[in-house]
């Protein structure tokens, strides 16, 4: 970076010089656009029609602070070009400052938060305070320091009132949204497609304004309202686009219009400049009022969706054909294959006995806010939150199941590092896999009514998950999720039983994906693991005396295998009392 002194500045000297340079800059800038709009718009010889600087100021002020209204001082009493200062330009600029000031501060006070075109709350109280009391004061104080100085007389006093009060108004409505939109939405980018369609709207508003503004008008054609043919291209913006373009609109219809008139061109053209600037000003103020609004009105509804989107995923509207929830009916429905997830917290029952309400919604919304962005990232969404279970689903591909599985099991065991105080156990859940086709769509009545998955599929992964507490493993994975993998040797896996879970007569083929335990458990079941298959096999086959032989040999490499516990207590049962266990059922 270029050092502007050649020796070193403390941060606060640095941020004081850099502060003054701003404020200079801007009230030069100031001093320039008010020269030029008294230049173009006097008309009645001491007030202008045009007054974008109003808009400007008020936009400085809002988004950098109030430090500026000194430079706003400097440019209205010349001080930068040390010009003498008169008397009533100096009421004049105390009568700017103060509505200024006032309209900032109380747009400050009463506004929900800083997207003041976003709400329609905060829309009127942009148009009350800066609108309609800044240009109030402004136009008040200014005429009657004109009035007081006799500069105009009291048959004009009225007159020049009115052109300065519309012109502050129409000046805030135009400058002032487009300056705040574009620094809010700077970042925001266009991809081509939008690059294409901007391009399309700039250029046939501007042939548009041309055809308007650009030639004279006969008076059978001035007859019609020729200007509204503006408004499609304000609603083809706010529509397609965002605030920052649609206020762009709206400022390069102003320009183009104000320079039309001046010269003499349009439909608003009347016998003096004066009146024609004063019926546009109007226009372009109603106009600017209705797109405030309007901006407001699809910003709500937007957001709307947006928060919906979080109780109702977008996901689920894809997949019903739907652009909006506003388009769900009753009944909508649709049948897919996917991937459904179930976890569970284990012992949440008695961790929760032992919190307080707060303390309870507390912990789930630590747990699930770590777990959800992870079933995001593998292109899954969250069908709904069961207290402290997640039901998710997987559209697209099974591997993505089971690497959010893994991603969310390795993002616990990062969580308990944070929960190693004393009073607070590690957690542990399960997780269970299940692929087969879904039926989604909406129940309920008409009053109320919500999205929700019917499907034998949903019920075997939740029976699945619930598994893993019988084995004490972590996730569990069918037969048919396991088919599916594109390459079951890209996981630590193992084959852990074949059972007919509750509410189904068939046998079901459970793997153990072993990928997020910790590293020793990792090494042990590698080392065990063909003796645990062929012992799961031998059991299956009712070989229980070589089965019971093989689990032995597990747990005496690895002695914390609770499958291999499980299984070897199976055995000890079946060789008591042959006939009181069949070996193919858990």
């Amino acid at each position: 970076m270029l050092r502007l002194f050649p020796f070193k500045l403390t941060r606060k000297t640095q941020k004081f010089l850099r502060d003054a340079i701003y404020i200079l800059l801007f009230a030069v800038l100031y001093y320039v656009i008010s020269g030029l709009s008294v230049l173009l718009g006097s008309t009645t010889g001491e007030v202008t029609a045009i007054w974008p600087v109003a808009g400007l100021s008020f936009a400085v002020l809002f988004i950098w602070g109030y430090r500026f209204l000194i430079s706003i001082l400097l440019g209205e009493l010349n001080l930068l070009f040390l010009e003498p200062i008169k008397h009533e330009q100096l009421w004049i600029a105390t009568g700017n400052v103060i509505s200024l000031f006032l309209a900032v501060w109380f747009i400050n006070r009463y506004a929900k938060n800083k997207d003041l075109f976003g709400h329609t709350g905060n829309v009127i109280y942009f148009l009350f305070f800066a609108v309609l009391l800044s240009s109030l004061i402004s136009a008040s104080v200014g005429t009657a320091s004109l009035y007081a100085y006799d500069i105009i007389d009291a048959g004009s006093l009225l007159g020049n009132w009115w052109t300065w009060w519309l012109a502050d108004i129409v000046g805030v409505l135009v400058v002032a949204p487009l300056i705040v939109t574009w620094h809010q939405e700077w970042h925001i980018h266009w991809n081509r497609a939008q690059l294409i369609e901007a391009i399309s709207l700039f250029l046939s508003l501007s042939l548009t304004a041309w055809l308007i503004f650009g030639q004279p008008l006969s008076e059978s054609v001035r007859a019609y309202p020729m200007a509204f043919l503006m408004m499609p291209f304000i609603i083809w913006a706010i529509f397609r686009f965002g605030q920052r373009e649609t206020m762009m609109v709206i400022f390069m219809l102003s320009i183009i219009a104000i320079f039309g008139t001046i010269m003499r061109v349009g439909p608003f053209v009347l016998p003096s400049v004066y009146q024609s600037l004063l019926l546009l000003q109007a226009f372009i103020g109603v106009i600017c009022l209705t797109t405030l609004f309007l901006m407001a009105l699809i910003s709500e509804r937007t957001k709307l969706e947006a928060s919906m989107s979080r109780f109702v995923p977008h996901e689920f509207l894809s997949f019903l054909n739907k652009k909006s929830i506003v388009d769900v009916n009753l009944g909508d429905h649709t049948e897919r294959e996917m991937s459904v997830l179930f976890s569970d917290i284990r012992g949440f029952t008695s961790l929760s006995e032992a919190m307080t309400p707060q303390q309870n919604f507390n912990f789930i919304n630590a747990y699930l806010s770590r777990m959800e962005p992870i079933i995001s990232e593998h292109r899954g969404f969250i069908d709904k939150y069961i207290g402290d279970a997640i039901m998710a689903l997987f559209p697209k591909n099974v591997d993505h199941a089971v690497q959010a599985a893994i991603g969310m099991l390795q993002a616990l065991n990062d969580y308990n590092e944070t929960r190693g105080r004393p009073g607070r156990p590690k957690l542990r859940i399960g997780i269970g896999i299940h692929t087969g086709l879904l039926m989604l769509g909406t129940v309920g009545g008409q009053s109320r009514m919500d999205g929700t998955v019917i499907s034998d599929a949903v019920n075997l992964a939740s029976r699945t998950e619930s598994l893993t507490k019988t084995y004490g493993v972590c996730l569990l994975i069918t037969e048919q999720t396991y088919q599916k993998l594109e390459n079951p040797k890209n996981y630590k896996i193992r084959l852990l039983d074949r059972v007919i879970v509750k509410g189904k007569t068939n046998l079901v083929t459970l793997y153990e994906i072993y990928d997020a335990d910790l590293p020793l458990m990792i090494e042990l079941k590698n080392k065990t693991l063909t003796q645990f298959e062929q012992a799961c096999l031998s059991y299956h086959q009712a070989n229980i005396s070589v089965a019971k032989q093989l689990f032995e040999n597990v747990l005496l490499i690895n002695p914390q295998d609770d499958a291999a516990t499980v299984y070897l207590e199976r055995c000890h049962a079946h060789l008591r009392n042959p006939c009181s266990n069949n070996p193919t059922t858990s």
